[in-house]
């Protein structure tokens, strides 16, 4: 079990960069409100993944083995590896970049020194935020405190998904009309909008507690879709010419408070007698989101 968990660790460090990379190549090819259409395009393409895999998985697993599956892991990473070798360019100019250590050092400073840049990744952890305190907690809502099955529970986990496709396909039409800054306020207040519709339907509709918990989150995912490309989007643009370091930076901010919030949901529903704990920590995070948004981020 270490040999796998410390692989595992190995093979995360890699998948990590291209989302990273991803999100600064789309900046170095085009502009602040271009990058956030192209963000969510890509996005609502990545989000597919999460709902093929474990299906794709259990196939290999059924079929050949649980070895199959990182097997064909290892497989379609070395093609996309040769790929990018042979066929992807460099997409930022390195001509007058200094050394690697002296322009990570700047970077940072630069980075540093922008409340805007940690307003926008802020946006993206503390907006993402909601998705991952509802992904520690369901789970445990749905076996434990409602004794549903964990078959029904992730026939009901996909529905979240909907309302996240969805904004980030909206997103990829609307960033030219709007701008990401009108975007990001609509993302936070249907966030805020689908929370506290969660918690309203949950307290007066009992006997409807699957219905109740997961359907509001189409509202809240579609709000997600709004605003995480666009903050994104709106971090990778404060610094253009760093926008590497500000993506890895973003990602890293946006998965610590992920992972903060992932624990603290499990926490709030382990001796609670219902869902309401959950709900109501999305709708604090939701909030949170919007503090630091207008705190740290000017038009």
């Amino acid at each position: 079990m270490a040999s796998l968990v410390t692989a595992r660790v190995a093979q995360s460090l890699g998948a990590s960069s291209g989302q990273t990379i991803g999100r600064a190549i789309i900046r170095d090819l085009y502009d602040r409100e271009h990058a956030a259409s192209m963000i969510g395009l890509v996005t609502s393409v990545v989000v597919l993944m999460p709902m093929v895999a474990p299906l794709l998985g259990g196939i290999l697993d059924t079929l050949f083995g649980w070895e199959a599956i990182f097997v064909f892991t290892a497989i379609l990473s070395f093609t996309v590896f040769a790929w990018a070798v042979l066929a992807l360019p460099e997409t930022h100019n390195l001509a007058l970049a200094p050394s690697l250590s002296v322009r990570f050092d700047a970077d940072l400073a630069a980075l540093a020194a922008s409340p805007r840049f940690f307003g926008y990744a802020l946006c993206a952890g503390l907006g993402s935020a909601p998705f991952f305190s509802f992904l520690g907690a369901a789970p445990h809502v749905v076996v434990t405190t409602l004794g549903r099955t964990s078959a029904e529970y992730g026939v009901w986990f996909f529905v979240p998904s909907i309302g996240f496709m969805a904004g980030n396909f909206a997103v990829s039409r609307l960033t030219a009309q709007f701008g990401i800054y009108a975007l990001i306020w609509c993302g936070i207040a249907l966030t805020i909008f689908g929370c506290l519709l969660a918690v309203l339907v949950y307290v007066a509709l009992p006997g409807w507690e699957m219905a109740t918990i997961f359907l509001p989150q189409i509202v809240i995912g579609f709000g997600n879709g709004l605003l995480l490309p666009t903050s994104i989007a709106g971090a990778v643009s404060i610094r253009p010419q760093v926008a590497g370091t500000a993506s890895g930076v973003t990602g890293f901010i946006q998965m610590a408070i992920g992972a903060a919030a992932a624990q603290l949901g499990g926490q709030v529903v382990a001796h609670a007698a219902g869902a309401t704990p959950m709900l109501l920590l999305m709708l604090a995070f939701g909030i949170a989101t919007a503090i630091a948004v207008f705190s740290l981020v000017r038009r």
